[in-house]
């Protein structure tokens, strides 16, 4: 069963990180800068 798509976001608006999948990354650094990173599950509507 795989993880809900989440998009993650670096909280620096200057590093510009931005990756959209189903990978776990909650309590990860961003790769790019090291920074703090955001997440948010897409969701889809099924109508």
């Amino acid at each position: 069963m795989k993880m809900p798509l989440t998009k993650h976001w670096c909280m620096n608006k200057g590093c510009g990180f931005e990756e959209t999948s189903h990978k776990i990354r909650d309590g990860w650094k961003c790769p790019k800068c090291n920074g703090l990173m955001m997440y948010q599950v897409v969701k889809k509507d099924k109508r």
